[in-house]
């Protein structure tokens, strides 16, 4: 027998607090102290036959209703939530209460039941399908790009220009920087100085320091000629071929632009209209997961959280709340899409992730078997599936939709102006 206390502490956070009666405490008991008597071996006894009460001094009490609990607890809040018909989110915290041998055994576990969601109608949402255009500009934009891959970096002689490449001295440490790059005082302070120059300049606000110009580079350019083409690697009879080339590949990756804002706006607007109450705990360790992403994002690029927020100009509580507004719409996202997947029977078989495999193996030149050996070594055959099962579900929601075809072309310039589906409901 069982008894059972239960509060719910906010919407869908629930504490329970169990006692399991003396019996069923002893059973368990039983079954451990058999154990450990076959494992351990106690001089002056034959294993299995060590007194309860040797054994126990052996190992230590400790060891042993540790053991107790390790079996007996888990068993118990599965039958208390299967008692109580709950799915629930993440593994339940629990607090051993009081523990003895020959007495009930008390505990209380906390768990986050798994949120009810009210599913946005899809045949209700409308989305948008744009046209963009490519212009002559956007071209000679890409043109340019692919010149600065070319470029050399070359010393310079005169006075330093914005995205000219410095060598510096500062206190005898020797670094290189960009000028005019990035938003640090340093970098615009040191424009308009040459090569062997010294002066004070700012470093972090309030600070002053002498900087010495060690070496300047500019990056020059290469001319639009056949050297260029040839720099390229690809066979391309005139400049010409190059541009058209240039445009067929902006061509083909606005059309990806365009399904992908499509499958965003959908998913967006789907999460939008459905109703789900998220639990302050799941916000929390959302939160905390979000920043220590963002914190290895930054120091991956060599910058360190707090210089970040310096930069920025934000303290640490406002940063906070924007990471737990992000953190708040994975959420969402999550759990609608999960409610989604059950109602509509979105489920991944055995033969989509086999094709898949098989389409891995085709491209890689392996075959399905050494495919799947690699992946597993990984860890990286969930996430496939993970992402194959998110393109099967987005499909079905698309399919479900109705979607407005935008007749009035779009630029880049307008198109980027649009924004992202997701960020807007961030900022919500």
């Amino acid at each position: 027998m069982v008894e059972l206390k239960k509060e719910e502490k906010e919407k869908h956070v629930l504490e329970f607090e169990v006692e399991v009666e003396k019996e069923r405490v002893d059973g368990v008991l039983e079954e451990v102290y058999r154990d450990f008597n076959r494992r351990v071996a106690v001089p002056g006894f034959r294993k299995g036959r060590t007194p309860r009460a040797i054994l126990r001094a052996r190992l230590g009490k400790e060891v042993v209703l540790d053991e107790l609990v390790h079996r007996l607890v888990p068993k118990i809040v599965t039958e208390v939530l299967e008692k109580e018909d709950m799915e629930i989110v993440d593994e339940p915290d629990v607090e051993v209460l009081h523990v003895e041998e020959g007495e009930p055994l008390r505990f209380r576990f906390r768990v986050v039941e798994n949120p009810s969601v009210v599913l946005a109608r899809p045949e209700e949402i409308e989305v948008h399908r744009y046209r963009l255009e490519i212009r002559e500009s956007d071209v000679d934009e890409s043109v340019e790009d692919f010149r600065r891959r070319l470029g050399e970096w070359r010393e310079k002689e005169g006075p330093i220009g914005p995205g000219d490449m410095v060598v510096v001295e500062v206190e005898g440490k020797k670094f290189s920087l960009v000028a005019g790059y990035e938003n640090r005082p340093i970098n615009s302070s040191i424009i308009g100085m040459k090569q062997g120059e010294k002066r004070k300049v700012s470093l972090e606000e309030g600070e002053e320091k002498e900087v010495e110009v060690l070496a300047v580079f500019e990056r020059r350019l290469p001319e639009l000629d056949n050297e260029f083409l040839k720099a390229l690697g690809e066979q391309y009879a005139s400049l010409e071929d190059f541009r058209a080339e240039v445009r067929k590949s902006l061509e083909e990756r606005v059309k990806n632009l365009v399904e992908e804002r499509l499958q965003k706006e959908a998913v967006a607007a789907l999460c939008r209209g459905s109703q789900v109450e998220i639990p302050s705990p799941l916000v929390e360790e959302e939160t905390r997961s979000v920043i220590e992403g963002f914190r290895k994002q930054l120091e991956e690029s060599g910058i360190t959280l707090e210089r970040y927020l310096e930069i920025t100009g934000k303290d640490f509580a406002t940063f906070e709340e924007e990471m737990r507004n992000v953190a708040r719409l994975r959420i969402k996202k999550q759990l609608v899409l999960g409610r989604y997947a059950k109602e509509y029977g979105i489920e991944l078989t055995k033969e989509e992730l086999e094709h898949l495999v098989a389409d891995i193996a085709q491209q890689s030149g392996k075959s399905p078997d050494k495919v799947v050996e690699n992946l597993s070594k990984r860890e990286a055959l969930p996430q496939i599936a993970a992402r194959l099962f998110t393109h099967k579900l987005i499909a079905d929601l698309l399919s479900r939709v109705k979607i407005k075809e935008v007749e009035e072309p779009l630029n880049l310039d307008q198109w980027r102006a649009l924004g992202d589906p997701e960020e807007e409901m961030i900022q919500e």
